[in-house]
């Protein structure tokens, strides 16, 4: 990850926009698996592939990807950059599928009731920072 971001620097200085590109939605997607393996060692230590995932592991998926969202997007506001910011709108685009599609049949308890509510928290907040921010634009 560390790599590609250095390589997306550098090509921000050559101004080569089709390696900056690539490199940069590079960066975005070892930033995500980085984060889901970081994760899935801090429930199953050293061995990745084995044990179930458990009801916390997947709420603790939802609520690392909004804030990986929310970084970006708070980064892209400072930086000035669409592109963050569509990057950040995708990721948010897939929590909402998972939270729709796998959290809301499989989770139990409170887990579901937590895994929705901070899903709608955080849509209510992206509103609120658009509103704020990018309107103004």
């Amino acid at each position: 990850m560390l790599f590609a971001v250095m390589f997306y620097r550098q090509s921000m200085l050559k101004q080569d926009s089709d390696i900056m590109k690539v490199s940069g939605i590079a960066a975005l997607v070892f930033a995500f698996i980085t984060i889901s393996l970081e994760i899935r060692q801090a429930f199953h230590g050293e061995f990745l592939n084995q044990g179930p995932t458990s009801n916390a592991e997947w709420y603790a998926y939802s609520v690392a990807w909004l804030a990986y969202a929310g970084s970006l997007l708070a980064l892209g506001i400072y930086q000035k950059s669409q592109d963050l910011r569509r990057a950040s709108l995708v990721l948010v685009l897939l929590v909402v599928s998972k939270v729709f599609l796998w959290d809301m049949a499989e989770l139990e308890g409170l887990f579901r009731v937590g895994s929705f509510f901070a899903l709608g928290g955080c849509l209510i907040g992206i509103g609120y920072v658009y509103q704020r921010f990018l309107l103004k634009e």
